[in-house]
């Protein structure tokens, strides 16, 4: 995307795929963004949006106050990591970027939409918009989810990317935390090429670099 894109979404009113919350200081509660993650995704694919948008550092109405929330590149990564473990099928952000509007830093955190038939949820809770709240979805709309047919876009393979379009800071994070989660295999792990380690981690398919690859992993050009 470039500029102008992120400026015609603040353009937007905001509806159930775009969010704006002000988010002035450098705090924001990790579970309450894991669900604004849950509901975003959820309502992108109830509106068969490609993507659904969180917007830090603007008001409800409209007003550009900026933001300090993670006002570094290697703790804005670690926010999409950290989402990936929070959300129970392992979804995050397909990017989060920086713009300086008028001196003031607005963060875009772009959200996919949730898998066909598996509903996007935080801690086993499907959520979903209900004006400007964030509540359990609706048993209709957690019906019409489950029973959508059509391919899980995560899994399509990109062939025209290899282990060289990934972020090489990001790979040794998530390596990293493959290790803490599997403290009794570290020793093996340590033996595993890059390769090795990422479809074993079930993060490419037979080697083959997948969107949810890039996702997680890809370097900003790459996603």
């Amino acid at each position: 995307m470039f500029q102008n894109d992120y400026l015609e979404l603040l353009k937007k009113a905001e509806d159930e795929c775009i969010e704006f919350k002000e988010v002035k200081g450098g705090n924001f509660d990790i579970d309450k963004l894991a669900r604004y993650f849950s509901a975003l995704s959820n309502e992108a694919r109830l509106n068969s949006k490609e993507s659904a948008w969180l917007i830090f550092g603007v008001t409800d109405n409209k007003k550009i106050v900026g933001t300090k929330y993670k006002d570094t590149a290697p703790s804005l990564q670690k926010v999409k990591q950290d989402m990936s473990q929070r959300i129970d099928n392992g979804l995050t952000f397909l990017r989060i970027e920086e713009l300086n509007i008028d001196g003031n830093r607005v963060l875009f955190f772009e959200i996919p939409p949730a898998h066909i038939n598996s509903p996007t949820s935080y801690n086993g809770a499907f959520y979903g918009r209900n004006g400007e709240s964030v509540s359990p979805l609706s048993t209709l709309e957690l019906n019409k989810l489950l029973n959508q047919h059509f391919n899980d876009w995560s899994k399509e393979i990109i062939e025209e990317l290899t282990i060289n379009d990934l972020d090489v800071e990001a790979l040794r994070v998530a390596r990293s935390n493959y290790k803490a989660k599997n403290p009794r295999i570290i020793d093996e792990i340590e033996t595993w090429t890059d390769i090795e380690f990422l479809n074993k981690a079930k993060i490419t398919i037979k080697g083959k670099i997948t969107k949810t690859t890039v996702l997680l992993l890809g370097k900003s050009e790459s996603a």
